[in-house]
């Protein structure tokens, strides 16, 4: 475990001992979700909702994609609605929804000199501790992450690095793939349109120093690094096999990767779908 992890261990146990008395939840609901603006270091906003009976202790984290914001996953329409249906079809109680957010794009990239990175660290020591004290008052019986493209990217940084805290990590249409390489060699390699690479790789520059560093905190790089997962979390993973950003590349590898590691994994690939494709029935059924 790394020096992030350690860090999140000992306020994740500090946090549960010292709130762990009767305070009750906040009072919200996936169809009227609590929404507010925070100012740490720097300023993040979030959107709430309690679970309902058994799975209220039961927490999913969740990183929107880009272009959107911490209200998306609870619209009335979309990918956050259609998990909610299904579980209600089934009958399945919603567990409680955290889904949190620095603005309409960016990434979990660790400090360096460029002014958009340090994210990581900002949501490891200050936004994590919040969650778990301010809105699930240390009553936390399971974590689970999901983000979807560049919230993929995300989740996956996020939970690979602090794997022993999550049930289970869910990456939708995840942005990954290009690390390390040039537009022309990721587009030969993935099968992306070029400006969906150009765009990529604008953005990537924004929070990276070089590729190197982007690397290093890659879903795939870290996958490959992180020890055996017989008792890691389960991973889902869905993606479009005709992803405009050429993600399907980069799920089918990360797939290969951690089955080689040990880890239960469900791949839900979607025959001719595009950016951003998602088997939903499945993943409301993982994330049950």
């Amino acid at each position: 475990m790394g020096k992030s992890g350690i860090v999140i261990l000992f306020i994740l146990g500090f946090v549960i001992c010292t709130h762990a008395g009767n305070r009750f939840f906040l009072s919200a609901s996936d169809s009227n979700p609590i929404c507010k603006e925070v100012k740490s270091s720097v300023l993040w906003k979030y959107c709430f909702s309690v679970g309902v009976g058994k799975s209220v202790r039961k927490l999913i984290l969740q990183f929107h994609g880009g272009g959107e914001s911490e209200k998306t996953w609870f619209e009335s329409t979309g990918l956050g609605e259609q998990v909610r249906q299904s579980w209600r079809n089934s009958g399945i109680q919603a567990p409680s929804i955290v889904s949190v957010s620095f603005g309409p794009m960016w990434l979990l990239s660790k400090r360096s000199l460029l002014p958009q990175s340090g994210l990581y660290e900002v949501f490891v020591n200050e936004i994590f501790p919040y969650i778990e004290k301010q809105l699930m008052n240390g009553r936390i019986d399971e974590r689970i992450l999901i983000g979807h493209s560049m919230g993929g990217f995300n989740a996956g940084t996020l939970g690979l690095q602090n794997a022993p805290f999550f049930s289970k990590i869910a990456l939708l249409c995840p942005a990954l793939g290009n690390e390390g390489s040039d537009i022309d060699s990721y587009i030969k390699k993935t099968g992306a349109w070029l400006p969906y690479a150009r765009y990529l790789f604008k953005i990537r520059d924004q929070y990276f120093l070089s590729s190197t560093l982007e690397t290093e905190v890659s879903p795939l790089t870290l996958i490959r690094r992180i020890s055996p997962g017989k008792n890691g979390p389960k991973f889902f993973l869905s993606c479009g096999d005709k992803d405009q950003y050429g993600f399907y590349f980069g799920a089918n590898t990360f797939i290969k990767l951690s089955k080689m590691k040990g880890f239960q994994v469900l791949w839900k690939p979607v025959a001719n779908g595009q950016h951003c494709s998602v088997d939903t029935d499945a993943l409301a059924k993982f994330l049950q």
